[in-house]
This record gives structure tokens, sequence and C-alpha cells, in this order.
């Protein structure tokens, strides 16, 4: 049996003074991450990596005790627990993987934060009305479709000021048997999403561009209202035009996960092998500097759009349900590789969309090509590790390969 957690998302509509509690429950985790962020500074020191959550849960009821923070106790005990217990996990991560995580930082008041509720919920789908201790029956909208152990509720505000249930399930299912049909390379791009080896294509997603000049317009009449300067009162314009420009971002990020979502379906509902190249997209997207950095910041904010990084995590897990596998290869020269004859030179690719090889003239769309590419090397790589005696799951999801010699 193999055991797997997915969410499904519920559109929340609370009464005022259910809201006014959700918002108090916010303010006091962020109250309590700070002040245990404080209380390790003071004690260990800052660059201290170790962080003791269980004193820190005992020294939350001292202050739930103390008159100065009193409002500690209108919120749900289990909310505060789950505050220290990510601030925990923060450092954690830091001590794990030391050049990827920063040290946890002191949380600032924001639109979108969320608290999160292992135990004490319930949810009444007949009357579509969840249970949330101290606020009582929640109205909902949309439906609990997964079948399991409801295991956390997380309650969320987002930007545009809408709040929403995550509902955690633990699925105990067999593991699928092994479906390695049809396997093809993937190459992710902008003008193209995706593009098989196959040659199926998948257009980019233009949910921002499309937006970005109403955005841009949204956004300079922001920068005129009262508030925009540092240090500047936040004024009633300025939340109302930010309310604005958040909508709008809140609609081109639901258009490019519905996008990513289909997109993903259906390579894997049509395939069961799929390679892709491992991007390191944050340094992709650095940010430019000198005489070309108006032109970086532009194909940074198309490939940004594509939410890469997205697509490959629900592309491995839609696998992964089916028996199927996501294998990344290294990424370096697959641009500019022919897949004919495996002549490697930058002048192959003459433009974004084509691709001519300098030494046998093979012709082809530049992104199609690549995924050849990415085909290719993943079968030297798994060659190379049947030879050195890895295994490779064919239903683990994601697995990283190595390049095999020449």
């Amino acid at each position: 049996m193999a055991e797997r957690r997915r969410f499904c998302t519920l559109r929340l509509y609370p009464t005022p003074e259910q809201e006014s509690l959700f918002v108090r429950t916010l303010g006091c985790c962020r109250k309590v991450w700070n002040l245990s962020l404080d209380r390790h500074n003071r004690l260990q020191g800052e660059k201290d990596p170790y962080f003791d959550a269980n004193d820190a849960m005992r020294q939350m009821t001292v202050w739930k005790r103390d008159p100065e923070y009193h409002y500690l106790s209108e919120a749900v005990a289990q909310a505060l627990q789950q505050s220290v217990r990510d601030l925990a996990q923060a450092f954690t991560n830091r001590r794990k993987r030391p050049d990827h995580f920063g040290m946890p930082r002191f949380r600032k008041k924001r639109f979108a934060e969320g608290f999160r509720l292992p135990q004490g919920w319930r949810l009444d789908p007949s009357s579509r009305h969840i249970y949330v201790p101290k606020a009582g029956w929640v109205r909902y909208r949309g439906e609990v479709h997964i079948a399991g152990e409801y295991k956390s509720l997380t309650v969320k505000r987002d930007a545009t000021g809408h709040w929403s249930a995550f509902i955690q399930v633990k699925i105990e299912a067999e593991d699928p048997a092994p479906d390695p049909h049809d396997p093809v390379g993937l190459d992710r791009g902008v003008a193209f999403l995706a593009a098989l080896s196959d040659g199926t294509t998948y257009p980019g997603i233009r949910a921002l561009r499309d937006l970005e000049a109403r955005i841009a317009k949204e956004q300079r009449r922001l920068s005129r209202k009262v508030g925009s300067k540092k240090g500047e009162r936040k004024s009633s314009n300025w939340q109302k035009q930010k309310l604005r420009v958040s909508r709008l971002q809140a609609k081109a990020a639901a258009v490019r996960r519905d996008t990513l979502h289909k997109v993903s379906a259906d390579i894997a509902k049509n395939h069961g092998y799929v390679a892709v190249e491992d991007l390191n997209v944050a340094a992709m997207t650095v940010k430019g500097h000198g005489k070309g950095r108006s032109a970086k910041a532009g194909l940074n904010r198309a490939m940004l759009d594509q939410g890469w990084s997205a697509f490959a995590a629900m592309l491995s897990y839609k696998l992964a349900d089916r028996g199927g596998t996501l294998v990344e290869v290294p990424a370096a020269y697959t641009s500019q590789e022919c897949s004919v004859c495996g002549h490697v030179d930058a002048a192959n690719r003459k433009d974004q969309s084509h691709f001519l090889c300098t030494r046998c003239g093979h012709e082809e769309n530049a992104d199609v090509n690549a995924a050849k590419n990415i085909l290719r090397r993943a079968g030297q790589a798994r060659i190379a590790c049947g030879v050195s005696g890895e295994l490779i799951s064919p239903a683990a999801g994601t697995a990283k390969q190595p390049q095999a010699a020449a």
C-alpha cells in the first residue's frame, strides 16, 4: 500500500464575526512566530540553527497568561502551536540545506496569510458547512472530490480578500502497475509551454502578458496614491487601488494554474515515461545588469509566466498516480545539439524556433529537436544505471538521472 497526500480547495464565505476571528487568529500566529524567534535570537544567537520547539511551546503558555499578550487566548491554540512548528521546520531546513535556505526572519503583516488546524474541525457536505473551532460552522462552496482520511485544515486569505479552506487528504492505495508506455522527451519554453519529442506542442501561457498593460496601468495609478512612499500611511484610496491590482494578478494566476493542470493531465494520460531538463529556474531568472537588463527583464517575465517548476510538480504526481515516471536529465546544450548526428554548435540554433544543423543539414523546430535530445539523454542514463546496478522505480514520480559518459 502506498500513502499519498492530496489537497482539496473550498471557497469559504465567513460571516463578518467569523472573518474578524480569522483575522485575529492570523495576527496571533504572526505574533507567536515573532516572539519565539526573538527569544531564540536573544538566548542562542541569530545564527544558531538549532531551535527547541518543545521549549517554545511551554513559553507560549506563559505568554498567554501575561496581561500584555492576553489576546493570544482568542485564537485557536492549535493554530498557534502549528505556527511554532512551522518556525521549527524553518530552522531545520536551514540546518540541513544552508545553501538553499536562509535563517528565519520576522513576519510582517500581509494581506495574504493563513493558519493550519490538524484536528478539531469537521466537514458537513450535506449542508456545505465546515466547522472551525471558535468560529463555528462556516459556509463553503466546492467539493471534496478525493476519498480518504482528512488530516488537516488550512484556512487562507488571498490578496483579493477571499477566504479558502485547503483540506489535506491521506490516500492509501495499491501502487499502480508500472506503465512506461510511449516514452517522450519534453522541452519547456516560452513560445511553447511544452514541446514533445513526437512533435506535439502546447502553446505558451500568455496569461500575464495579455493582462500586462492593464496591470501596468493600475500600478501606475497605485504609485500616485498616498501611501506608496516608504513609511507613508496607507490611505483608503491606496488600499482600494491595491485591491484592483491584486485582482488582476489573481486572474492571471488562475489562468496559468488552469492551463498547467490541463496540459500536465493530457501528457500524463498519453505517456508513461517523460523526460525533462533539470532546470534551475531561480538562477535562470536572476536580474540582469548593464546594457541588456531591459531585455533580460522581459525574458524573465516570460519564463516566470509559464510556471515551469509548478508544471514539473504537477506532471510528476499525475504520472506517479498512473504508474508513470518523470525523469530529469542535465540541460546543458540540449538546444544546440543536433538530434540526428549529435553535432553541438551554437550556430545550429538560427533563432528562437528554427534549428538547422551546420554539419548534416537537419532542419526542425528548435524546441522539438531539444525534446528529442532530452529523451535520448534519458535513455543513455537508464543504460548507465543498469550497468552500475542502480534501479529506477517506474512509479517513483520524479527521478534525477545522471548523464552517461560519451
